[in-house]
């Protein structure tokens, strides 16, 4: 129980690599606020419910991560209701497939938005708090897409570059404060999403580019998570570990 009593917010947690996220922490004895916009509020509250059953409290704070004032809101009432935050995983994001040429300005500003501008607007809105405690840990969901990619991914990549950055630049601003501040960068983890959206054969491709043979799973992710928001890692900050199976090997 690494994590026994520590609060936990985790962004875009009612899918994917999020939900699993925040179903490890709860794991670990942290309690867990989910979050994620109104349209997954079924989903939110199932994962919350679930956490509920290992025993960690559990609530959930529907917002839009790329906007100013619900990411405001969603911060006074975590702080209202727990009065600390000692881990934020910035996990919320998605992509939309399309070739630059072909690119609308609303495609590109939707994706950069939620992944790059949602890590900015929620790491500020729970900085002072980790500030006056002199602890906290704040971790950011990068992609292995900065590294290796494919066409069609452009501002996808270019936010999960943007983050790799910011994670550098934050962690540099907070370290005299004991706040630590890291990044890990995923390869392709097949989640119930990802392998709906992926043709068979992008799928059979991915598995002879990764070196270890397979896609990853969202629990290959975990080791490294717990690493970074647990006291394990108290002398890592301005990281990004890359947990590809290889991918970037090649």
């Amino acid at each position: 129980m690494r994590l026994s009593g520590k609060i936990a917010l985790v962004t875009g947690s009612a899918n994917g690599i999020g939900r699993g996220i925040a179903f490890a922490l709860a794991k670990e004895g942290a309690h867990v606020v989910i979050n994620d916009i109104p349209s997954q509020k079924g989903r939110a509250n199932e994962i919350s419910e679930e956490i509920k059953g290992l025993g960690q409290e559990s609530v959930v704070f529907l917002a839009d991560v790329s906007q100013t004032q619900e990411v405001k809101q969603m911060a006074e009432s975590v702080l209202q209701k727990f009065g600390r935050l000692d881990i934020l995983v910035n996990n919320a994001g998605f992509t939309r497939v399309s070739k630059v040429a072909d690119m609308t300005d609303e495609q590109w500003d939707a994706v950069i938005n939620t992944c790059l501008r949602g890590t900015f607007l929620c790491s500020r809105a729970f900085l002072r708090t980790m500030v006056d405690q002199r602890s906290g840990k704040i971790l950011n969901i990068a992609s292995n897409a900065v590294w290796t990619t494919l066409p069609g991914f452009a501002q996808y990549s270019a936010a999960k570059a943007g983050i790799v950055a910011f994670t550098k630049v934050l962690a540099l601003e907070v370290a005299e404060y004991h706040v630590n501040v890291n990044a890990i960068a995923p390869g392709f983890i097949g989640t119930e999403g990802a392998l709906s959206r992926s043709p068979q054969d992008h799928i059979e491709r991915m598995k002879k580019q990764i070196p270890f043979g397979r896609i990853g799973r969202p629990e290959d992710l975990f080791g490294a998570v717990l690493l970074l928001v647990s006291g394990e890692g108290d002398y890592i900050t301005g990281e990004t570990i890359l947990v590809s199976g290889g991918l970037t090997m090649r």
